[in-house]
Order: C-alpha cells, then sequence, then structure tokens
C-alpha cells in the first residue's frame, strides 16, 4: 500500500503542481495513511473560500459537459469558452425538410440565392449546434440577424417546424411553452419555452415495436419514413441511446450497450459501411489517438 500510494498518486499529483509549490500530502508510513503537511494544513484553512469557488466552478463545468441541454453558462465565462464548428454538414438534411426556402423571408434558395446554415437561437446563447435549433436562411437575412434574437413570431415557427419532424417520425428535443401566455414577455419568453419545457413527440423504435403495442391491446400509429429522414432519425436515435446509456445503472448498462449498438449496426447499413471499415477506422484512431485505457480526464489546454 506505501509504495502503491507513494509512486501512483502522490507522485503523480505532486508532479503536476505548479513549481514553488509545496507537496501537499506525505505517506505517513508508521500510522499507515496519507497525512497533509502542517503548510497545506494551514494553506487550506485560510483559503477555504476561494477554493470552494474553484472547485463548485469545475463542478459545474464537468456537469455542463455531461448534460447536453445545460445552458453552457460556465463556458460562455471561462477565458476560453467554446469554439464554433462548420455547419455545412447540415445542409442536405435542412434542404430535404424546408423546402429549400429562407426560414426567414420564405425566398426560394439555390443557385441565384446560396442557402446558409443559422442558428434561431443564436449561437452566442446555446454554444451548441442542435438540429432543432438550425435552419436554412439566405445570406441577406442571415447576415442581418447576425446574433440578434429572432421576432417572438420566428420563435413560434420554429416551434411549429419541430412539432412538424417529432410528429413525423423523427425524434427531437423541442421546447413547447406550457401556454401561449409563456411568450408574453417577449423574445427571452420564448427562449424559455424552446430550453425548459422539452417534451417528445415521436422517434424511430424498434421493427416489432408496433406489433408488440398492440399484442398488449393498445393502438399504435407509425409510417415508414423516407431516406433522408431515416439518416437523421437514426442520428437522433444513437444519441437517445447514448443518454440513456449515461443515465444506466450498472445492471441495466449491458442492455443498453446492445440497444446502441444495433443503431450503430444500422447506420453502417444504411449508410453502406461494412463492420471491417469500421474496425479499421476504429484501429486507425487508436494508433493515432490512443484508446481509453489509461483514463485520462482533460482539464485544460492551451492555445
Amino acid at each position: 500500500m506505501s509504495k502503491l500510494l507513494t509512486v501512483n498518486v502522490l507522485s503523480a499529483f505532486h508532479a503536476s503542481r505548479p513549481p514553488g509549490m509545496p507537496v501537499l500530502y506525505r505517506w505517513e508510513s508508521v500510522q499507515g495513511h496519507v497525512g497533509i503537511t502542517p503548510k497545506a494544513h494551514a494553506f487550506l484553512k485560510t483559503q477555504a473560500a476561494a477554493l470552494e469557488l474553484i472547485a463548485n466552478f469545475y463542478w459545474a463545468e464537468f456537469l455542463e459537459g455531461c448534460n447536453r441541454l445545460a445552458p453552457r453558462i460556465v463556458q460562455k465565462v471561462s477565458r476560453d469558452g467554446a469554439s464554433r464548428k462548420p455547419l455545412q454538414k447540415y445542409l442536405k438534411v435542412l434542404r430535404e425538410e424546408s423546402n429549400a426556402q429562407c426560414f426567414y423571408c420564405e425566398a426560394p434558395l439555390g443557385e441565384q440565392r446560396a442557402p446558409a446554415v443559422d442558428h434561431v437561437i443564436p449561437w452566442s446563447f446555446l454554444l451548441e449546434d442542435d438540429l432543432w435549433d438550425l435552419v436554412l436562411a439566405c445570406t441577406r437575412c442571415n447576415s442581418a440577424k447576425s446574433d440578434w434574437l429572432p421576432d417572438r413570431a420566428f420563435i413560434e415557427k420554429l416551434l411549429a417546424r419541430n412539432r412538424d419532424l417529432s410528429c413525423g417520425g423523427i425524434s427531437l428535443a423541442i421546447g413547447e411553452p406550457e401556454s401561449r401566455a409563456a411568450l408574453r414577455g417577449g423574445n427571452l419568453g420564448g427562449v424559455a419555452s424552446v430550453l425548459v419545457a422539452v417534451k417528445r413527440y415521436g422517434k424511430l423504435v424498434r421493427d416489432r415495436i408496433p406489433e408488440i403495442i398492440e399484442r398488449a391491446g393498445k393502438t399504435a400509429t407509425w409510417r415508414e419514413l423516407g431516406d433522408g429522414e431515416f439518416r437523421l432519425a437514426l442520428k437522433a436515435k444513437a444519441l437517445e441511446e447514448a443518454q440513456e446509456l449515461f443515465d444506466a445503472d450498472d445492471d441495466a448498462l449491458l442492455s443498453e450497450l446492445a440497444d446502441l449498438e444495433e443503431v450503430v449496426a444500422a447506420i453502417l447499413t444504411t449508410y453502406g459501411y461494412s463492420r471491417e471499415e469500421l474496425e479499421m477506422v476504429r484501429a486507425k484512431k487508436n494508433e493515432d489517438r490512443g484508446a481509453f485505457m489509461h483514463r485520462l480526464f482533460l482539464k485544460s489546454a492551451s492555445d
């Protein structure tokens, strides 16, 4: 025990401390436990309030990373913040559901009027690229809106668009105001209705689920999705199953992994990939970046 703590825990911790910082812990071989040095004890007592704030900050940062619906407040106020990512990958999906017209002015989009992917609720508010918030816009409307909140009518239009997608079999985390009075406070009321009240209207299910529902004496309605819808629904299903895996206790872990694996298998088939191709990419990534054997948790990185 003494050797394990000294080599694998205490030494690793002390190696990461800033230059000039005194040793905080030491192994008390006679008593058989880890002890705090007198200087460290005095420091912890005098700086307790500041250390509690720092600990709470990093705990909040960790929780925001686990909860996709969190408003990312810590990231917004931190020095580095979050970085924006290209949105071109959403163009094809959004073209299929928007009839290739601008969400704001409803002008047709095409060669004469190039489409842009826009966040209805500005990215600076959410720091996320969730599909429920993305629409197609013409360059003029996209530039004019910039990082401003849209008018209340466009919040209502976004909610209606998401309801239509969900009822059509695509599961999205969408907002629905408890009542239309929720929007009376202006644009922020609309934002609250999108972010706070989350309800699922429809989702991709396994092939025998309607049969199982009807065998139980209940009624189910469903429809077969088109190619574009099915691909989007599979990605949404992967998010759903990943969240259920995250929430699962140890007894349910294997079952949730099987559900996620089934979605992966369906994605491979739909996109024309083989298991061998997936394994080759996985092995290459392991070679280039490593796996997760060392349990490394990245806290920060300089620019």
